[in-house]
C-alpha cells in the first residue's frame, strides 16, 4: 500500500470517529436502545430517571428550559426553534421494499411532574405538548417553513404527538408513531384518549436513515423498533438495563440526572467508621438512613430541611456486626424548576470487622 492510499484510509477512519450521524445500520424486528442513538447535543439527554422516573432502563429526551406548554400544536414549534434545534438519526437496513409500522416505547414525563397549577393529566381542555417531528432520510424535511398565516412553523403532517393518554401518565407503553395528528383532530373527546391510526411508511429495500426531531422537552423514547405491516408488533417492556448501559465511553455515574447525587461512601470497606456524602442542586427536606440489607432501617443519620451544595456525613457502626448495609437518601424539593421533585437512590456499602 502506497503512502497516499494509507493517508486516505487514515483520514476516512478519523472521519468515521467523529461524525455525529456515522452509526451501526439498525434491523427491523429488533429493539433499537434509544441511548445508542445519541449524538454530540446540548437539550437532547440521557438517563434512566432516578429520582424522577426511576425507569429501569436509559431513554433519551429533549429539555428547553422547563418550557412547559399546555397547548396543542400551534405552538409547539417554540421549543424547537427558541430553545433546541436538535435531532437523533437512525440508520436502518430495510430487508424487502413494503409497508412499515414504527413502534416506540415511550412516556410523557412532563404531563405527571406536577407542574405548578397546571397538571396535564388532570385536565381534559389542554395536555402537555409532548412529541418529535420525523422524516425519513431527508433531514431537511423538519425545516420549519412559512405558512399561508405568514407564521413559521414545521409541517404538521411531520409532527408525531405522543398522546399523553391516561396510561402514559408517569409509566412508559408502547406507541405508533402517527404523524399529522394533535388533539385539535379529536373533536367532542377527551384528548387524552385519542388515538390516532399509526402512519404507514413505504420503504425500499436498501439503507435508510430515520429522522426524529425535538418537539417538545420530556417526550421519554426507551427504545424503537421498525417491523413490516403484518409482522407482530414489539412486546411493551424496558430496554437494556441501565447498569449496563455506557453511551460514548462515559460510565453509568454520569448518566445520573444533573442536580441531586447520592455518592459512593469512603472508604468501603470501612470499619468502624464512613464517610457519606451527597450534593442537592437545591432547599431540600432531607432523609438520610442506613438500612440493613432487607432494606430495614437501622439509623436515621438525616432527617431535616437542607440548603443547596454538597453535604457530608460520618456513620459509626460500632454497634453493627460485619456484614453489607444499604443507606438510603430520599430528598423532596418544592422548587426545583418550577415543579415539586422527589429524589430517591440507595447504595450499598460492608461492614468489614
Amino acid at each position: 500500500m502506497n503512502r497516499r492510499v494509507l493517508l486516505t484510509a487514515v483520514l476516512a477512519l478519523a472521519l468515521m470517529q467523529v461524525a455525529p450521524d456515522v452509526l451501526a445500520q439498525f434491523k427491523v424486528n429488533a429493539k433499537i436502545e434509544a441511548e445508542d442513538l445519541m449524538r454530540s447535543s446540548t437539550c437532547i439527554s440521557v438517563s434512566h430517571g432516578t429520582g424522577w422516573v426511576n425507569h429501569s432502563s436509559n431513554f433519551i429526551y429533549g429539555t428547553c428550559g422547563n418550557r412547559h406548554w399546555l397547548c396543542d400544536y400551534r405552538v409547539l414549534f417554540e421549543c424547537q426553534y427558541l430553545c433546541c434545534n436538535e435531532y437523533v438519526a437512525v440508520p436502518v437496513e430495510i430487508p424487502v421494499t413494503g409497508n412499515y409500522f414504527v413502534y416506540a416505547f415511550v412516556a410523557n414525563w412532563a404531563d405527571s411532574a406536577g407542574i405548578v397549577g397546571n397538571r396535564g393529566c388532570g385536565r381534559t381542555d389542554k395536555q402537555e405538548c409532548s412529541g418529535w417531528f420525523v422524516a425519513w432520510d431527508t433531514l431537511s424535511a423538519l425545516d420549519k417553513v412559512l405558512e399561508s398565516a405568514g407564521t413559521e412553523n414545521v409541517p404538521k403532517k411531520r409532527l408525531w404527538k405522543t398522546y399523553p393518554y391516561n396510561r402514559y401518565c408517569g409509566r412508559f407503553a408502547l406507541d405508533t408513531i402517527s404523524l399529522g395528528s394533535d388533539k385539535t383532530d379529536c373533536p367532542g373527546s377527551d384528548p387524552r384518549e385519542c388515538s390516532p391510526p399509526p402512519t404507514v411508511f413505504t420503504l425500499t429495500a436498501g439503507s435508510h436513515t430515520l429522522y426524529l426531531k425535538v418537539a417538545e422537552e420530556y417526550t421519554l423514547i426507551d427504545w424503537l423498533y421498525i417491523a413490516k405491516v403484518g409482522d407482530p408488533p414489539p412486546t411493551a417492556s424496558p430496554g437494556r438495563s441501565w447498569q449496563a448501559t455506557a453511551v460514548d465511553g462515559r460510565s453509568t455515574e454520569t448518566l445520573l440526572p444533573s442536580g441531586f447525587a447520592l455518592k459512593a461512601n469512603y472508604p468501603n470497606p470501612f470499619n468502624p467508621e464512613t464517610i457519606i456524602e451527597y450534593v442537592l442542586p437545591r432547599k431540600a427536606e432531607v432523609r438520610l438512613t442506613v438500612c440493613d440489607i432487607a432494606g430495614r432501617p437501622i439509623s436515621a443519620l438525616v432527617n431535616s430541611t437542607q440548603e443547596a451544595g454538597n453535604h457530608s456525613v460520618r456513620f459509626n457502626g460500632s454497634g453493627l456486626s460485619s456484614g453489607t448495609y444499604i443507606y438510603r437518601l430520599e430528598a423532596l424539593c418544592e422548587s426545583c424548576g418550577g415543579m415539586k421533585t422527589f429524589y430517591k437512590d440507595e447504595k450499598k456499602m460492608t461492614l468489614l470487622k
